[in-house]
């Protein structure tokens, strides 16, 4: 792919996802690139985090300021998301029918870290011209994720409905918010309450 190709598949991912999913699917990536290519974006993401706690200080929450006070748990943490993500796609995408693989959805997780880095590049550089408009870009980042991964999951596993798509997304969120929450306080642990 040409830097014209990518550029034309970061705006599609933008716009029409499941098309970029489409696209992404039909080109032959060894999993071990897709790999690579999620830790790029996952790194540049970090970097990026870390220069915009230096321009933009004390704009950040308590739990993304000890995160980014801490680059290479954070990356990890990121590593592990990635990772996590894809075999949740995967896995529940297939348990509802789909036909979906892990090698895939490292691929198209891959693919959408990349985008978030585009993004957060643009919040970072907008951020210093017109900070007023950084928070909403954050906010529409936000909602993008959760639109892209919906189409991404439907055109991974074949579904035809993106909408059923994301309210399954959001009911496993919950429901990994909950188990997570029980074991946490069967743990004694205690999470701070400025998060």
């Amino acid at each position: 792919m040409t830097l014209p190709d990518l550029r034309q598949l970061v705006a599609e991912s933008l716009t029409q996802p499941r098309s970029a999913a489409r696209r992404i699917l039909g080109v032959p990536i060894e999993p071990r690139v897709a790999v690579s290519v999620a830790a790029l974006a996952i790194i540049a993401g970090t970097l990026m985090g870390a220069l915009s706690r230096v321009l933009l200080p004390g704009v950040g929450n308590a739990l993304s300021e000890s995160l980014l006070g801490a680059p290479l748990v954070a990356t990890a943490l990121q590593f592990l998301f990635y990772f996590f993500t894809a075999w949740l796609v995967t896995a529940l995408g297939r348990a509802m029918g789909g036909q979906g693989n892990l090698i895939d959805g490292l691929k198209l997780i891959a693919w959408l870290q990349v985008v978030m880095a585009v993004i957060q590049a643009v919040q970072i550089v907008v951020a210093l011209i017109l900070p007023f408009i950084a928070g909403l870009i954050g906010m529409a980042s936000l909602i993008w994720f959760f639109w892209a991964l919906a189409a991404f999951t439907a055109e991974l596993h074949g579904f035809r409905r993106t909408s059923l798509v994301l309210v399954m997304i959001f009911i496993s969120l919950f429901g990994l918010a909950m188990v997570l929450g029980i074991v946490l306080a069967l743990l004694g642990v205690q999470l701070p309450e400025t998060i």
